[in-house]
């Protein structure tokens, strides 16, 4: 029984495959993959980029996101961790939306802090996530206005962020354990001769114990900024009135002067084929795996390197489908 299921999946995973080579030959390799023609993308004067797309399924609710490109690889070494802690000070206050304002207001009309609204600080950008019911007009606008004032307005008054450096102390102490343990040994190996390996988002407690409030202000300036971001609104919207209101609420915004070049960090190849063992006595299992230099990732823009993305993807796993018949 178990070859007849083995030798059925083989044969319609081939039969997929073969779909796919015939799908490929009635299309030019050379053409350019096609964005879906119902996504509306445009660009601000400032270098906002911003994507549309109007879905009215689920009814009456919209996404809104704001996209930062900048994350903890960005931090000066005083500043280690603040890319994560600058996301949760756009949740103490801002210009329009006093201390937790927009927690409630947002919890006021269904949307709930944790489950539904959230934000993530990864080591190359930053995200924040809202979604806004929209049987009232007036959510949408209020909910544009909150994305607004993260993307500029956000206080950084002194008071919020000695609160707030016990919160992510907290977040970290909460993270550490064996597998934290033996990655930090382990990144520096992996990531040698690269930022990756020491600007994990969490940061240094000893950083975030003692930093100096400018420094973060200084993140905040320097790296939010309108060049670096994206507006992202999907659900059932007209997309002339989203886009209205994007230009409304981001059009103002102004790029520093003189502004720092963005980078991006590379992880160099190996020198030396190197072993590393590393043990905890609170780990629970044994884990061996193999690293092979970095090398850049590539989008595919065109159908044919598409095909070659599809073909590694596939081709191991049909071949452990054909040995396992």
């Amino acid at each position: 029984m178990n070859q007849r299921k083995q030798f059925l999946k083989g044969f319609f995973f081939t039969f997929f495959l073969l779909g796919c080579v015939t799908l490929f030959a009635q299309i030019k390799l050379n053409d350019k993959i096609p964005v879906d023609p119902k996504v509306k993308i445009g660009k601000l004067a400032n270098g906002l980029t911003y994507y549309i797309r109007e879905n009215k399924k689920p009814e009456q609710k919209v996404e809104l996101r704001l996209v930062v490109n900048t994350g903890s690889i960005m931090e000066d070494d005083d500043q280690q961790g603040l890319a994560h802690m600058a996301e949760h000070m756009a949740f103490n206050g801002t210009k329009n939306f006093k201390k937790n304002e927009i927690v409630s207001f947002l919890q006021s009309i269904g949307v709930g802090f944790g489950n539904d609204l959230n934000a993530y600080t990864s080591f190359d950008e930053t995200v924040y996530m809202l979604p806004i019911p929209v049987d009232k007009p007036e959510n949408l606008e209020k909910g544009f206005q909150v994305l607004e004032d993260w993307a500029h307005n956000v206080s950084y008054l002194t008071e919020d962020i000695e609160g707030e450096r016990n919160i992510i102390l907290e977040e970290s102490r909460l993270g550490k354990g064996a597998d934290d343990r033996m990655n930090r040994q382990l990144f520096p190996y992996i990531f040698a001769g690269s930022k990756y390996a020491n600007r994990l988002p969490i940061g240094l407690d000893s950083i975030i114990k003692s930093f100096k409030p400018d420094a973060i202000r200084r993140f905040y300036k320097e790296w939010y900024r309108p060049d670096l971001m994206a507006v992202i609104v999907v659900g059932d919207v007209d997309p002339a009135k989203a886009e209205a209101m994007i230009k409304k609420h981001f059009s103002g915004l102004v790029n520093p002067a003189n502004a720092r070049e963005r980078t991006y960090a590379q992880v160099p190849p190996y020198k030396t084929n190197e072993g590393k063992v590393v043990t905890d006595k609170e780990a629970t299992n044994y884990i061996i795996s193999l690293a092979y230099s970095a090398f850049p990732s590539v989008e595919a823009t065109t159908v044919g390197e598409y095909k070659m993305i599809l073909l590694r993807i596939f081709l191991p796993l049909f071949s452990i489908i054909v040995l396992a018949n």
